[in-house]
């Protein structure tokens, strides 16, 4: 998923894109970038201490992830806004 995601984005450059997932993919791939905790029997994931996800994962979850180059700057979980 890792390197899709890679490859996706260098043949991307300077372009918004959107690449749609399941739920359990997009969770093993925010594991390369965000830090994750166990709170109360939940996983915790955060970015930059950013809380993304609580724990409860909606399977409708939309996630923002802006790179510069090959390095994730920021992400954003937009339904938690």
């Amino acid at each position: 998923m890792y390197n899709a995601v890679m490859n996706i984005v260098n043949s991307n450059k300077d372009k918004k894109i959107a690449i749609i997932s399941h739920a359990t993919a997009t969770i093993c791939l925010l594991k390369e970038w965000c830090d994750v905790t166990m709170i109360e029997d939940k996983l915790r994931y955060s970015f930059n201490n950013k809380l993304l996800l609580d724990g409860k994962f909606d399977y409708c979850e939309i996630l923002k992830i802006d790179f510069n180059d090959n390095e994730v700057v920021n992400i954003e979980n937009i339904k938690m806004n």
